[in-house]
Order: structure tokens, then C-alpha cells, then sequence
């Protein structure tokens, strides 16, 4: 069985890079869309596509809105909010950079990278290795179900998986909670075989349902959906918010189609935590549980990193607890 790896932010804060909290804070300071947002209210505990959403429905935006006499001309002012802040979040983006970790996990023989980061900060650790950048697959437009980027490098192939987007096409970045929804109905599609693509010459594409592929062993790889069931899956640096509401979904439909439709062949899925599992706190427990209840396999770090130090000790301990898998 492939192995793959799935990552997050969790990677870039090695490198100083900016927390989604930082990141959406300056986002809405700037406001580069032009609107005036700053009425003093502390969103800490709110969502982070909640966040978006809050930022995106400016008083000042909504006053615009109202303004728009045709349906026509209100739908070009909201898509043009959206992509004035998608780019304002992109731009936020352009000074991050690689590090160690990045380039020890892009040593193992992954099948594939999976990744809820828009940006390409994987990308410099593979060219630096000599890769090089080979033609992928960038024809949906708002969705991420089959975009994917690949790198070669003689006869070895990386491909990576931007699950929520990526930054060279703003409208495909998923984070307010319109775009999440509609990401869960896209996968719901995938798995129950009725998502459809176009294919260069060859016309409209279509697969059997997720059930049917598995029953009858058929292994070929369209998106990163199929890695969720037919890959090993390695989590890395990835809190899983409970927002990402199309991640718990598929870890959920996976775990009722592996208990209650009688698929046989399993793959497996790893949650590393940065944490000694006897520090966890009552929230952290309580993840731990439901990943658990959803069949997947949680593994910790020996400390509980405090400083840049310990967290990359730690992300080091991960590596290695990995490469064993190999």
C-alpha cells in the first residue's frame, strides 16, 4: 500500500512563518480591499472561516452591496471582495520559506504530499534537491478535487495535493464556510461516483463510487480523496480545527464505509501531536478520543515543546518515528 504524507501550517511555524491567527489579523487590519473593518471586536475564539466571513461582510462592504440596483452587479461586487481579500491572504504569504523539516520529509519516498497550505513552500525543498516542475493538473477553477502540482527529477515523480487550494489561483483558496460547504458537496460527489471532469480530447470523465472502487480493489488515483482510503496517510503539523469541516466529514464517511459496507482491504491514517501524550489537556483528549471513534491512529512526541528548539526536536522525533515506516 502507498504511502503519503498530509501536512499543515505546523510545518511553516518552524520557520517563523505567520499563524492563521497572525495572518488573518493583519489581513483585516490592512483590509486591502479598502474597507474599513476596525470596530474593535476580539474574534479570537471565533472559527477562522467565520473570521474570513466577518472580514469579507464589512459594514462598510454591505453598505456597497446595497447600492447595486441588479443581481448581475451584486454578484460582481461580492466576487471581487472575495478576490481582493483571497489575494490580500496570498500576499501575506510570499516571504515564507522552507526549513529542515521540510527537507527531511522530502527525502522519504512519499507517494504523494497532501496539504491544507496554499503556498509552495514544499516546492523550494524539492527544487533545491534538483526537482523540477512538470505539468499537473490546474483546470478547476473555485474547487480542489483533482489540482494537484508535480515535480521530476530523472525517473522520480512528486506530486503534491493543495486539498484547499493554492496560491497561484486565488478562487480556489477554501476558507470562508461557502467555500468549505461546497468542498464537502464536491467530495460527496467524488465518493458517490456521480463527480464528472472534462479531459483534454478525450471528454467528459467519470469514476465508479468509492465503495465499488474498493470492493473491486481498483487502485487508480484521480484525487487526493482516493489517498483517504487507499494510502497510508501520515499527519503532520496539522491541528485539524474542527472548522475543516470537509476533513472531519470524510473521516467520518471513510470510517462508516470501512465498519458498515463490508470494505476489507484498510489503509491506515497517523495523527502525530506535538505533545507528551501525559500532558494532553481535556481538549486535546477529547480530539484524541474522536480520532479514535473515526479509526485513526494518534502517535505523540517524548516532550512538549515550550521553545523553536524543542519544536524542531520534536518535529525531528516525527520524522524518524516515519522513516521507520519505510
Amino acid at each position: 500500500m502507498g504511502k503519503v504524507l498530509f501536512f499543515g501550517n505546523g510545518l511553516n511555524l518552524l520557520s517563523q512563518n505567520l499563524s492563521w491567527k497572525t495572518l488573518l489579523s493583519n489581513v483585516q487590519a490592512k483590509d486591502e480591499a479598502g474597507l474599513a473593518v476596525h470596530d474593535g471586536l476580539n474574534l479570537v475564539d471565533v472559527p477562522y472561516p467565520l473570521q474570513y466571513d466577518y472580514i469579507l461582510l464589512s459594514s462598510d462592504f454591505r453598505k456597497k452591496v446595497q447600492d447595486v440596483k441588479d443581481s448581475t452587479g451584486w454578484k460582481k461586487v461580492v466576487e471581487d471582495r472575495q478576490m481582493n481579500l483571497k489575494k490580500a491572504i496570498i500576499d501575506e504569504m510570499k516571504d515564507f520559506k522552507s526549513n529542515f523539516i521540510y527537507d527531511q520529509l522530502s527525502n522519504l519516498p512519499f507517494d504523494a504530499y497532501l496539504t491544507t497550505n496554499y503556498d509552495h513552500v514544499l516546492d523550494e525543498s524539492l527544487t533545491a534537491m534538483g526537482f523540477q516542475s512538470v505539468v499537473g493538473d490546474k483546470s478547476e477553477m473555485n474547487y480542489n478535487i483533482r489540482r494537484k502540482r508535480c515535480l521530476q527529477k530523472d525517473s522520480i515523480l512528486k506530486t503534491i495535493y493543495p486539498v484547499h487550494g493554492d496560491v497561484d489561483s486565488p478562487r480556489s483558496i477554501v476558507i470562508g464556510y461557502n467555500h468549505y460547504c461546497g468542498t464537502v458537496a464536491k467530495v460527496s460527489d467524488y465518493l458517490k461516483g456521480i463527480y464528472k471532469w472534462k479531459e483534454g480530447k478525450v471528454g467528459e470523465q467519470k469514476i465508479s463510487s468509492m465503495l465499488d472502487r474498493l470492493q473491486n480493489n481498483d487502485g487508480e488515483i484521480f484525487s487526493w480523496i482516493d489517498h483517504i482510503f487507499m494510502s497510508d496517510v501520515y499527519i503532520v503539523g496539522l491541528g485539524l480545527d474542527y472548522s475543516e469541516i470537509d476533513l472531519w466529514w470524510l473521516l467520518d464517511r471513510r470510517q462508516r464505509m470501512l465498519r458498515g459496507d463490508g470494505v476489507m482491504k484498510q489503509n491506515k491514517i497517523v495523527y502525530f501531536l506535538i505533545k507528551d501524550s501525559k500532558e494532553l489537556q481535556p481538549q486535546e483528549k477529547a480530539k484524541v478520543g474522536l480520532l479514535d471513534r473515526l479509526g485513526v491512529q494518534c502517535r505523540f512526541t517524548s516532550i512538549t515543546p515550550t521553545n523553536s528548539k524543542e519544536y524542531m526536536l520534536a518535529y525531528q522525533e516525527i520524522v524518524d518515528m516515519i522513516a521507520k515506516e519505510f
